[in-house]
């Protein structure tokens, strides 16, 4: 009996627990199922004019249409509740949207809300519809000549050094040259002794051209060239090295001015406002952030070295490339930081069936596939991995 008891009672909890769950859920389903069969709701629902490729703004006609993977995907949302009637508000800036919907003047907030803004902002966000990776962003500039003349400066002193050797060993070797060519040799005959030594050096020079090549007549002048040949190899390939690993040098250091992400430590690093996982991750690093409205202010500011480098989205900042190809920017390999985009959410609507309804048909597109095709029409290949 005392066996028995603790069993039953163990039964009649867990009985009990799986009915309040059961009962839970049948009430959560009811009540988004309840906004089929009420009137319409209007929901205020704020877009971010231009933060390609998650959601811009297209003008068609008198009509202002908003496009991209968030303005795509939040569509979608709101084809499966017909009874909600969306009332859309346009912002300028990202930091503008976020004020709004932390004052509850929005419901929802169509952008790449990262979960860091969360933390900040007294909002909700739904499940994650893409990868929010921070990049570091880096001027980048042309090779040109006077960069490379400032880079061979450099190894002047070697230069000099194998021009200052070649042009002794090009007279002794023409005089040894002509001292044992010039009785069988014909090139020689007739001649005097400056005549003959301006012969020499003139056939050592020319010995590795096929078409000007002065064969010698004796076995020591046979030899002489050969070594005066593989000499002319070795300190020609010593040049030529100088000047390729001066324009690789020149290259990296244009174009990755930046190695790690410890060296923006008291530099002035941009970031879009509102992009909040950027604006730490930069004082993660001890660099000091500065806020811009938009990507086209940023990138003035970096081409005016007003800042150092910017941080940014990578998925934003390679469609901001692709739309403006002459930017001379470069996107390194250096990631700041990780988070998550998803739709943000007043803090009012927390318990309303709203968010509920967003998490419900993101986990509906994610699993038919229907996320990954709205990305594949916005997004490079390399980029769609970031796109659940």
């Amino acid at each position: 009996m005392d066996v028995i008891m603790p069993k039953l009672m163990q039964s009649s909890w867990l009985f009990l627990l799986s009915l309040f769950l059961i009962t839970a859920g049948h009430c959560a389903t009811n009540e988004v199922e309840a906004l089929s069969a009420t009137n319409k709701r209007q929901l205020q629902v704020g877009y971010v004019k231009n933060f390609t490729p998650f959601v811009y703004q297209e003008t068609i006609g008198s009509q202002i249409e908003y496009r991209g993977i968030a303005a795509d995907m939040f569509e979608m949302i709101v084809d499966a509740y017909p009874q909600f009637e969306i009332q859309p508000i346009h912002f300028d800036t990202m930091h503008d949207a976020l004020d709004a919907l932390s004052l509850a003047r929005i419901d929802v907030l169509v952008a790449p809300v990262g979960m860091e803004e969360a933390h900040i902002y007294p909002i909700r966000v739904s499940h994650a519809y893409s990868l929010d990776t921070v990049v570091i962003v880096s001027p980048k500039s042309d090779l040109d000549l006077i960069s490379l003349l400032y880079k061979i400066h450099d190894h002047s002193s070697v230069i000099l050094q194998i021009a200052l050797l070649s042009a002794i060993l090009i007279l002794i070797v023409g005089f040894f040259y002509w001292r044992v060519e010039f009785e069988y040799n014909s090139d020689f005959k007739g001649k005097g002794v400056f005549e003959g030594l301006a012969v020499s050096i003139f056939e050592i020079y020319s010995c590795f051209l096929r078409d000007l090549t002065y064969t010698p007549k004796t076995s020591i002048g046979r030899l002489i060239t050969s070594l005066w040949v593989l000499y002319s190899v070795i300190a020609v390939t010593i040049i030529i090295s100088i000047l390729t690993s001066s324009i690789l040098l020149i290259y990296q250091q244009e174009n990755y001015k930046i190695r790690h992400a410890h060296e923006i430590i008291h530099k002035k690093v941009g970031y879009v406002d509102g992009h909040d996982l950027a604006k730490k991750s930069i004082e993660k690093y001890a660099g000091v952030p500065i806020a811009y409205s938009d990507f086209d202010a940023m990138s003035a500011a970096l081409e005016r070295h007003d800042i150092s480098y910017f941080a940014a989205d990578k998925i934003a900042i390679n469609d901001y490339l692709v739309s403006n190809p002459s930017m001379k920017f470069n996107i390194t390999h250096i990631r700041l930081a990780y988070g998550l985009f998803g739709f943000g959410v007043a803090s009012n609507l927390e318990n309303s069936p709203v968010l509920q309804m967003i998490n419900i048909e993101l986990n509906v597109m994610r699993h038919g596939h229907k996320t990954t095709q709205i990305c594949q029409k916005y997004l490079m290949p390399e980029d769609i991995m970031d796109c659940f």
